[in-house]
């Protein structure tokens, strides 16, 4: 066993050493800092996804923009959902809709204790999406945040329209979130396909087939073939599109991303109570026995989270840097 750590640790510092993406300390937020030994010339082996005139750049104003909540894993999005519209008193398109997509126009429909709202187009569902398109949710400009897990097919709700999206995320490490995701899926009912056996151990579900390694990595790439191993170029074309396209904030900073997304979209925290009730049930909700990072399964996840595991130490930086953006684009 430990010479099996052994070989998979030396594999991946072999894989890394010299093909990494390292912080930039430019101001120019837009350019990203490489290693010497990569040429940005390499992303030509690889296709990046078009958001031209789609996404539109993070550095631009964000004024008359949609916000597009990019809904990854285990990493906070539903808390942020509920503050969102209950706490910003925002009208969203998620899933909240799932009962309410039977009227072929759009309408917006408020929650039983009538704080929050909602539109009837469930777009964290590609049917959903589909549905979103056609009633028209972001030329009506009557939806603050559409809230999806598929930013690719999502961008096709900008085909043909003058105005944009704009992606923002929460991040959480890919250890945590993984380690988080295998102990929830333990907890779905009998007969969800989802779901993970009481037996399994973390050790068996890391080398399963039901871990989806380097997630956030293969979805900005749009990369759905599993069987296609991920590089450090592909890496780097993840990193450029996150720079690019996408305003991130941190689980482990949850309160300053909230606060920050609201600066940079231009929402009004209405309800600093509601915002610390729900910022104080989330930590609550978080108390669950976090995997040590000197266990041998923590370099398991990360191991077989290489990409992604880069791709967050880059979200980390682009965190710090893209403190200004939260005040020059309202």
């Amino acid at each position: 066993e430990e010479t099996n750590f052994l070989y998979r640790y030396l594999k991946k510092m072999a894989f890394f050493i010299g093909h990494f993406v390292m912080p930039s300390t430019d101001d120019d937020i837009t350019t990203v800092a490489v290693d010497s030994s990569i040429d940005l010339n390499l992303l030509k082996d690889i296709t990046l996804p078009n958001y031209e005139g789609l996404y539109s750049l993070v550095k631009e104003p964000s004024f008359g923009t949609q916000a597009v909540l990019w809904e990854t894993k285990r990493s906070g999005a539903n808390n942020l959902k509920d503050i969102l519209t209950f706490c910003l008193k925002l009208v969203l398109a998620s899933d909240m809709a799932e009962n309410h997509q039977v009227d072929q126009l759009l309408k917006i429909y408020s929650t039983q204790d009538n704080i929050g709202h909602f539109v009837n187009a469930n777009t964290e569902t590609l049917n959903g999406l589909k549905r979103a398109q056609e009633i028209g949710v972001v030329e009506s400009e009557l939806v603050h945040v559409i809230s999806t897990p598929y930013i690719v097919e999502a961008s096709s709700l900008f085909n043909h329209i003058k105005r944009s999206g704009r992606i923002f995320v929460l991040l959480r490490h890919p250890v945590d979130q993984a380690h988080s995701d295998f102990l929830f899926r333990k907890t779905l009912p009998e007969g969800d396909l989802e779901r993970v056996p009481d037996d399994m151990t973390i050790a068996q579900f890391i080398e399963s087939d039901r871990l989806i390694p380097n997630q956030l990595t293969r979805t900005l790439l749009n990369i759905t073939d599993e069987n296609i191993a991920l590089t450090d170029i592909h890496i780097l074309g993840a990193q450029k599109v996150l720079q690019e396209r996408v305003l991130v904030g941190l689980l482990e900073s949850f309160d300053a991303s909230v606060h920050r997304f609201a600066n940079y979209f231009g929402w009004n925290i209405r309800d600093s109570v509601c915002l610390s009730n729900f910022e104080t049930a989330r930590d609550n909700r978080e108390s669950h026995v976090i995997l040590s990072n000197s266990t041998l399964e923590w370099e398991m996840l990360a191991d077989r989270n290489y990409a992604d595991m880069k791709l967050y130490e880059f979200g980390q930086s682009l965190f710090e840097r893209q403190k200004t953006l939260a005040t020059s684009n309202i």
